[in-house]
């Protein structure tokens, strides 16, 4: 899968955390832990390392599946199963998709009909679901309507709970053969529904059972996990960058050399190491250079 244009950038910058990157390759090898817990505060690098370990994993021939807590909308379980199912494959998870096709969670849809001009037919009249039919001698030929299900989170916990099983056992068919590494990146923004689920079921079951499937989070808070878990859970604070990588930063973005000493200095005492904050400020100076800042 050829890589988009903002992951080929994320990469082009990645400077240091040469050590994440290793503790990945552990993490990935002989390491028996199931889940790797990466932690910071937001503009520390999160995303830019969980893309360049994507890419590593690709590059061993895992199977790389990611997630990401968008920004507006919060993942329920449904989206979490749903995204994984589709990067793995469908065809893979039958179970897991007939628990959904008769899962009471349902949608009717009205159309009602209005027309414009002189002539008036079928004015009032509605039509429901998927179907060929004839109104007042109006043809419907064909309707196709995409239902995006509600969220899982409307229904029962015992529904959840049925669509989890099911989605769990055909996780489990996939085989060792298979190795499967997930990324989940901006776990903050996940409801608090599947937040839950994915510490209690998903992690649950990699520790109990799914031994071809590692899971990475990034999130922006320490997790409180089980303390019988301990053993199987690595947790990693991602810390700031020192100044050594701001001066390498700043050297791969060919800033002159007369000025590249005290802009490292200064860049870096007002950023505290924020790689986020380091790169706005580099812009900004690359900018002045060009003679084009505002």
């Amino acid at each position: 899968m050829p890589l988009s244009r903002l992951r080929q950038n994320r990469l082009a910058i990645f400077v240091d955390r040469f050590a994440e990157v290793e503790a990945f390759r552990r993490f990935l090898g002989n390491d028996d832990r199931t889940v790797l817990w990466i932690w910071a505060d937001g503009g520390v690098g999160k995303t830019t390392l969980l893309s360049r370990l994507a890419a590593e994993g690709q590059a061993t021939g895992l199977r790389v599946v990611e997630l990401s807590g968008a920004a507006g909308r919060q993942l329920e379980p449904l989206d979490i199963m749903l995204s994984i199912s589709g990067q793995i494959g469908e065809i893979q998870f039958p179970e897991f998709l007939d628990a959904i096709k008769n899962s009471p969670l349902s949608a009717n849809l009205n159309f009602d009909f209005k027309s414009e001009g002189g002539v008036r037919v079928a004015s009032g009249a509605s039509l429901r679901g998927n179907t060929i039919d004839s109104i007042s001698g109006v043809t419907i030929e064909q309707v196709n309507v995409s239902i995006v299900a509600p969220p899982i989170s409307s229904a029962h916990a015992s529904e959840l709970l049925r669509i989890t099983d099911c989605f769990l056992r055909d996780l489990a068919k996939i085989g060792d053969n298979d190795n499967v590494v997930v990324f989940f990146d901006a776990e903050e923004r996940f409801s608090v529904k599947s937040r839950s689920w994915l510490i209690s079921e998903l992690i649950g079951a990699a520790i109990d059972h799914l031994n071809h499937i590692k899971i990475i989070v990034f999130s922006r808070e320490k997790p409180a996990v089980n303390h019988e878990w301990t053993p199987f859970i690595k947790i990693r604070q991602l810390p700031t960058v020192p100044l050594t990588v701001v001066r390498e930063y700043l050297e791969m973005r060919r800033v002159k050399q007369e000025y590249l000493e005290g802009a490292a200095l200064a860049i870096f005492a007002y950023s505290q190491g924020n790689m986020l904050v380091i790169a706005h400020h580099v812009e900004e100076l690359l900018a002045v250079e060009r003679g084009d800042a505002s």
